[in-house]
């Protein structure tokens, strides 16, 4: 810091000196400020020009006020200028100066004062450029951002608080900017703001807009006062707009109201087990099935497994062990539970995992329990029904195949044309006949649930491979390609690979029937999120729009049968429907007529390692309405 600056710092700001100027404008006397201002000594500047010692940029303006002066134009001025130092760095002063009259009114000189206003030029321009920060700031901010004076009159809004607001900039001057705030708020909002005021203390408030198209927009308003020592300036007010969150928590309010009367008028009971701390919680449905005390249940796992029957006790231990080390997509297993009364009870869970900590360890499980009593005595009544159909249809059936048989090997040659024709006739019809016999028994066995499904983890190329190879003989006798495209990566399914392969076999045989000699068919995968889609596309005739929404019904088979070169039962896909269902999945189609059809099946994806290490924070968040009712119901609780 220069011996100058220094002395100027220790002298204080504002400090007036005094000088005068002959009427050619040199230096005529300069008080003792001068030195320490500009470094320049008093004595050397005495007959030296004015001007020489005012900056080149605002030297024309001061010589035009000076000669004003001397030509009695004006009585005074006032004016900023640059001074030059003798460093060479320049200080502002402020020159106010007027004229000295002889005796006969004439002027001989000027007197003034300059002032140095370096710090305070310095402090204004601080100062807007602090306010135009303020302003940048405010306008890049996605919040809305205004400012009110002590009389809480709006003096700053920048352009999301007008989005917000609904309100222009003309409509917030004074107190405007309450003006849109909803009737229902505004009693609350002007109280909350009144308080504020009086104490100087900072506030938080939510309250709604009602804009001029009848909108709503909800905002979170956070306050804090402008305060200069204990003085009270006003508020900076930031405005975050929180309707879409306002939105979502009624949503998820109303979800969870819906999924509690939806689940009470069920009769499921909701299920949450904190893997870590070993806490598993149960709704109050729960203990209506087993005769507990009213009320949710809280337990262990050992204590719950413990009420299992010891026949179905490995298999569900198994099944949640896989599910747990993400073999299985999700938990699916029936059991009996021990009641309070020593009899046992058919409880069906539905769960999954839904938070995993980083490194894939299982967190937490949410789902569902329902009593399937009922449902397995019905079961088990349709199967011994079955049971007594399938033997009460196929015993004399099988007997009348087997003569047909016999009589068609050993004494063919003895009938006439005419018997052996109606011979191969009743040979067809009665194998016709077996075949729907078999199709009607195994689609209702899917349907009752008398099936038993046996899941794994099972790669999807494998499993479109032996389709293709199972079905590769009826292709070529029909002269058709089979063609398998395979995935872009490995992909894995959790299903019953027979079933699988069944619904498969079956949509492979509709395609080769209904394709032309020497066509193709093809067999393709697409992944869709939490499922792979097994698709099986034919360029054959499409099926007629008539024919669409009954193609899945029993014996809905497409009005074009001319086109199929070998006879079907009518039951196929329904049966692909039931199957698909059962495993987990969905099954549907997409046609163009003349240009031929795909159909799929949708079956649960077993994620792979990899994806889990990728995507571990997304499946932490993938906690669904189901858990969020879990932990506020264990809360009240």
């Amino acid at each position: 810091m220069t011996t100058p600056e220094r002395a100027r710092q220790s002298s204080g700001q504002d400090q007036e000196i005094p000088f005068s100027i002959d009427r050619f404008s040199n230096f005529v006397s300069i008080g003792s400020g001068w030195s320490s201002l500009t470094g320049w000594s008093e004595f050397s500047v005495i007959g030296k020009a004015f001007a020489d010692f005012i900056h080149a940029v605002d030297r024309p303006a001061v010589l035009e006020a000076v000669q004003s002066l001397t030509r009695r134009e004006i009585y005074s001025c006032r004016i900023p200028a640059r001074c030059v130092r003798q460093d060479g760095v320049h200080c502002w002063v402020e020159i106010y100066a007027h004229p000295v009259l002889d005796d006969d009114g004439n002027v001989e000189g000027i007197r003034g004062t300059m002032v140095d206003i370096t710090n305070r030029r310095k402090g204004m321009r601080a100062l807007r450029e602090s306010e135009a920060r303020f302003r940048a700031i405010c306008e890049a901010s996605p919040l809305g951002v205004y400012v009110t004076d002590t009389y809480d009159r709006c003096i700053f809004a920048n352009a999301n608080f007008e989005q917000i607001s609904g309100l222009r900039a003309d409509q917030l001057q004074e107190g405007g900017y309450l003006a849109n705030v909803h009737p229902q708020d505004i009693a609350r909002v002007e109280n909350t703001r009144t308080s504020a005021r009086k104490a100087s203390a900072p506030y938080r408030e939510e309250h709604r807009y009602l804009h001029a198209n009848g909108t709503q927009r909800w905002s979170r308003d956070n306050a804090a006062p402008i305060l200069d020592g204990s003085n009270f300036l006003g508020f900076v007010h930031v405005v975050e707009d929180i309707t879409a969150q306002r939105t979502a928590a009624e949503a998820l309010r109303q979800s969870e109201e819906r999924l509690q009367l939806a689940l009470e008028g069920s009769g499921h009971a909701l299920l949450d087990w904190d893997v870590v701390a070993d806490d598993v919680y149960l709704s109050e449905q729960w203990n209506r099935m087993i005769g507990g005390p009213l009320g949710p249940a809280r337990t262990c796992l050992r204590d719950l497994l413990d009420l299992l029957h010891p026949d179905e006790r490995e298999d569900v231990e198994r099944a949640l062990h896989e599910t747990l080390e993400e073999v299985r997509p999700f938990l699916h297993v029936n059991g009996r539970v021990r009641t309070s009364s020593g009899s046992f009870k058919w409880i069906e869970i539905h769960a999954r995992v839904t938070q995993r900590d980083a490194a894939g360890k299982a967190l937490r499980l949410t789902g569902t329990c329902a009593d399937i009593t009922d449902r397995k005595n019905i079961e088990a009544r349709q199967a011994e029904f079955i049971a007594t159909v399938s033997h009460e249809m196929r015993t004399p059936l099988s007997s009348v195949l087997g003569a047909l048989d016999v009589l068609n090997e050993e004494y063919r040659d003895r009938l006439p044309a005419e018997a052996a024709r109606f011979l191969d006739m009743a040979v067809r019809n009665g194998e016709q006949l077996s075949t729907l016999i078999n199709s009607v028994l195994d689609l209702e066995r899917i349907e009752t649930g008398v099936h038993d499904f046996e899941y794994e983890s099972m790669d999807i190329l494998d499993l479109l491979t032996r389709a293709a190879e199972a079905n590769e003989p009826y292709a070529m006798k029909l002269n058709v390609r089979l063609e398998v495209e395979a995935p872009r990566r490995s992909e894995r399914v959790w299903t019953d690979p027979t079933r699988a392969l069944q619904i498969l076999t079956n949509l492979i045989s509709n395609a080769v029937k209904f394709s032309a000699s020497g066509d193709r068919v093809v067999l393709s995968t697409e992944l869709r999120k939490d499922k792979i889609r097994m698709a099986v596309r034919d360029f054959g005739p499409g099926i007629p729009q008539a024919s669409q929404a009954r193609i899945f019904q029993r014996f809905g088979q497409a009005s074009n049968q001319e086109h199929a070169r070998m006879p079907g039962s009518g039951l196929g896909l329904s049966i692909c429907k039931a199957l698909a269902e059962r495993l987990g999945g969905d099954i549907g189609f997409s046609t163009e007529v003349g240009q031929g059809s795909m159909f799929w099946v949708d079956l649960p994806r077993v994620k792979t390692a990899a994806e889990h290490r990728h995507h571990r924070d997304d499946d932490r968040l993938a906690v669904n309405a189901i858990s969020v009712q879990m932990r506020q119901q264990r809360r009240s609780g």
